[in-house]
């Protein structure tokens, strides 16, 4: 979704090249029940969703690259309101050929990747959350937000 910063043009121009994607995609999210976002703080990509089975939020980031290829990676994060805290799980992005018969074996082979991660391999540990999370919401508000995401078939 737009933050203001970049022109219409721009996404009229992503919109142009995920075009093609955007059945196989759909397709993908409706199938594993997953929550689609676009173009988040304006990057050229989509992000795929969900509720991670063994706490916190994942996502599957589908990137335009500047070779007109995909580059496709996972996050998962698991965040600690009390301690204001993000463990953070990644994986090396891969690059994919732009078509949908290209990207749905890697999606379904890295959504089943990123099912079966657990908790303590994390990539990442970041810490000051407090001055953000703490003076936004509530321990009860933040963790809502997260319960509204939707769990991956």
């Amino acid at each position: 979704m737009p933050d203001g910063g970049a022109s219409a043009e721009h996404f009229a121009e992503l919109e142009r090249f995920f075009a093609p994607l955007a059945p196989a995609i759909l397709d993908f999210v409706e199938r594993h029940n997953l929550l689609l976002e676009k173009y988040y703080h304006e990057a050229p990509m989509w992000s795929l969703e969900f509720s991670h089975p063994a706490g916190g939020q994942a996502r599957l980031d589908i990137a335009r690259n500047k070779d007109q290829r995909l580059l496709v990676s996972a996050t998962w994060w698991v965040d600690d309101y009390d301690t204001f805290t993000r463990s953070i799980r990644t994986n090396d992005a891969i690059a994919v050929a732009a078509s949908g018969q290209a990207l749905v074996p890697e999606l379904e082979k890295l959504l089943g990747e990123v099912l079966g991660w657990r908790p303590g391999a994390w990539t990442q540990v970041a810490t000051g959350y407090k001055g953000i999370w703490g003076k936004t919401w509530t321990k009860a508000e933040f963790e809502k937000m997260a319960q509204q995401w939707p769990r991956p078939k």
